[in-house]
């Protein structure tokens, strides 16, 4: 068929004064000893000659409140010598490999939101990144690091000023460092 397929619209019931309905989607549970759940997968078309699809994730606008988080968790384990699922975040394959301009890999980008107010304590929304805590093992690493080339350098981390760095026992902030060298720098320094 030519054309514009057909769409599919799943909406919850609104609500005047109170709440509007959920929508769950969800596979069931297993009820085998050691067997495992369904999975869920949302996925768009691939495209022949033009652009894929778009995954749009968006929570609702808050009107005296705050907006609707976005959650993402990976799930946990009972199991002993397990860990719990791990969340992966991945840019798009460029899988062109035409010598004068095959594909880029598609970017990460991770921006806190825009603070509008025209007050001093109107700020920006924070970017945090921090290990997971642990009871008796160590805490989570966190690790920077640049891609690899195996024609060029491998790309920066951080290309910007360096205004200032605050250093706590269990923490490091580095704000606006200069280069890759600084930052290797600052954690090998800070965590010994």
């Amino acid at each position: 068929m030519t054309g514009t397929g057909g769409d599919v619209d799943v909406r919850s019931g609104s609500s005047q004064d109170g709440v509007s309905g959920k929508i769950i989607v969800s596979s069931s549970d297993t009820t085998v000893e050691g067997g495992n759940s369904g999975s869920v997968i949302v996925s768009t078309g691939s495209a022949k000659g033009g652009a894929g699809g778009t995954i749009s994730l968006r929570s609702g606008d808050g009107g005296y409140y705050d907006g609707g988080d976005i959650i993402l968790s990976a799930g946990q384990t009972s199991g002993n010598g397990f860990k719990g699922g791990s969340v992966h975040l991945t840019g798009g394959e460029g899988s062109s490999s035409h010598s004068t301009d095959g594909g880029d890999g598609g970017d990460l980008i991770f921006t806190g939101g825009e603070a509008k107010g025209e007050g001093v304590d109107d700020d920006g929304g924070s970017i945090s990144l921090e290990g997971g805590a642990s009871f008796a093992g160590h805490g989570g690493s966190l690790r920077l690091s640049s891609g690899e080339s195996s024609a060029t350098s491998s790309g920066d981390v951080c290309k910007c000023l360096l205004f200032y760095y605050c250093f706590m026992p269990t923490t490091l902030i580095v704000f606006g460092v200069h280069s890759q060298l600084l930052i290797h720098l600052f954690l090998n320094t800070f965590t010994q």
